[in-house]
């Protein structure tokens, strides 16, 4: 168990580039205070969501190759990057109260509408959340090795260990961080489907390569559920990142930005 604990924290601490402090911006939002950081263009904004552990930098190499074809928002949820935030360590912060924050702050900041929404591993629940929350608003979705509400279920159902990331880790991890694994269980059990996405043209990126300690068969599962996923949308693509680990936007950055860009052509604007 302490292997795994280990090797969660160490993955879930990673990132994958850095945005410029003179970037860095900030607004109130539930007497939280959310950094974000945007590059204004023609719409739609790509929205970028970063996984559990990760902050404004999660998607960081992503917004910096978005920012010089389209316009692009980054931001940190509340607990990431700042000391002046409300999130307790006994909190479940779900998928729900994500997307409510995310909803707040894009109308604080004033980015405009519609948005093409993009989400790695659990910021890719959060963001089909939004979606199914928020749909008028929603250009389009792109999934980078999304945790599916659909997964545990799963993967608890082929018998594996550990589907979701062990209690133990509480004790390590930061308190909001804490606060979103704790949310997982009632962001998954009441997590959207393939019908909730609707008409949203759908990327669902799934990487090859399981994460360290992952169980014996869990990479298995895991594509099996994200190739369901896919074939169940109304306007959905499945695309296997053959090699790439869990960050596909570190491992096949270039996978990320072409569904980005597949996604703003389809909509019908000018690259």
């Amino acid at each position: 168990m302490k292997k795994i604990v280990i090797l969660l924290a160490t993955l879930v601490l990673a990132a994958c580039g850095t945005l410029p402090e003179d970037m860095h911006q900030s607004a109130n939002v539930n007497g939280n205070t959310l950094t974000y950081a945007v590059a204004t263009g023609a719409a739609p904004t790509v929205v970028l969501e970063a996984g559990l552990g990760d902050g404004l930098n999660g998607l960081g190499n992503i917004h910096n190759e978005i920012r010089e074809f389209a316009s692009v928002f980054s931001y940190a949820r509340a607990g990431y990057g700042s000391d002046n935030h409300k999130v307790r360590r006994e909190d479940a912060r779900t998928a729900k109260d994500i997307s409510r924050d995310l909803r707040r702050l894009l109308s604080e900041a004033g980015v405009p509408t519609p948005y093409l929404l993009v989400g790695h591993s659990i910021g890719g629940l959060y963001m089909m959340e939004f979606a199914r929350m928020y749909p008028d608003l929603v250009s389009g979705l792109v999934l980078i090795d999304a945790r599916l509400p659909e997964f545990t279920q799963a993967c608890e159902a082929a018998g594996h260990s550990p589907c979701a990331p062990p209690a133990a880790m509480m004790a390590i991890a930061p308190k909001h961080v804490a606060a979103e694994i704790r949310g997982i269980q009632p962001s998954e059990r009441y997590g959207p489907s393939a019908a909730d996405i609707g008409n949203i043209p759908t990327v669902v990126l799934a990487a090859t390569k399981p994460p360290p300690g992952a169980p014996a068969g869990g990479q298995e599962i895991w594509l099996s559920v994200q190739r369901q996923f896919a074939s169940e949308l109304n306007n959905g693509r499945f695309v296997l990142a053959q090699g790439a680990g869990h960050y596909i936007q570190r491992d096949k950055p270039e996978l990320v930005i072409n569904a980005i860009r597949s996604l703003l052509e389809n909509n019908g604007t000018r690259q």
